[in-house]
């Protein structure tokens, strides 16, 4: 009746129908908030050590939450973004725990080759990224002789001991010793040194048992010095 009273009516407006209520936006899924949130954790610790085991994990679970996602056609941007993350991650990941076991793969660079006959007889440590040795057979064996000297009786008293670098590195060592007499009785408390970035070939000497109680110093001169304890490392890195 209010349109057909208009058109006889010029004066009067024409009417229309009540516009449309606007509808609401799409709220993202969950499930593609979670996914592209654990797709970035993933890909941002996939390429460090030990961290890259919890970016693995969250690699996965994005994986599955991504491709729910894309499944249900829901958070579609958000779902892709976070499948490729994902996917790269996961990849990253495993490729740097093959590294890190054997380096299978040579072109990467993450650890070094257990191959290398340089190092034979020696323990990849990949905290340290280095190789070691732990007992002073093994030491004395490969990267140590040790010349004792004679023990001098002035200025509290002291042993000279002259270390050489019998390896083809620079190394580091960490040797404890002691002196006992005849019937296997120690004279001195242990003595330990430290000896750190020694080149190959090269030689330090050190005085060692300068602590030695005065009613010992006489016994000194006879007593037989041993190695308890020795360990060596030497940095991969070095060519």
């Amino acid at each position: 009746m209010n349109q057909n009273f208009s058109q006889n009516y010029p004066g009067y407006p024409p009417t229309f129908p009540p516009p449309e209520p606007p509808k609401p936006a799409k709220r993202a899924h969950p499930f593609g908030v979670v996914a592209l949130t654990l797709g970035i954790v993933a890909a941002v610790f996939c390429w460090i050590p030990l961290l890259h085991v919890l970016s693995f994990c969250c690699a996965g679970v994005a994986l599955v939450f991504s491709i729910i996602c894309l499944v249900k056609k829901r958070s579609v941007a958000q779902s892709v973004t976070a499948l490729v993350l994902s996917f790269v991650a996961l990849v990253l990941s495993v490729l740097l725990t093959l590294s890190l076991v054997d380096n299978p793969l040579g072109f990467l660079n993450f650890a070094p080759d257990f191959n290398d006959d340089r190092y034979e007889g020696y323990t990849y440590d990949p905290y340290w990224d280095g190789y070691s040795l732990e007992t002073p057979e093994d030491v004395l064996r490969l990267a140590l002789e040790i010349d004792y000297g004679e023990y001098v009786n002035e200025d509290g008293g002291f042993l000279p001991v002259t270390l050489t670098n019998t390896s083809d590195f620079t190394q580091s060592y960490n040797l404890c010793f002691e002196a006992v007499d005849e019937n296997g009785d120690r004279l001195a408390y242990e003595d330990t040194v430290y000896v750190t970035e020694l080149a190959a070939g090269q030689s330090y000497t050190v005085d060692i048992f300068t602590n030695v109680s005065r009613t010992k110093r006489e016994e000194m001169k006879t007593a037989t010095v041993r190695l308890t304890y020795a360990s060596a490392y030497v940095h991969s890195a070095e060519e």
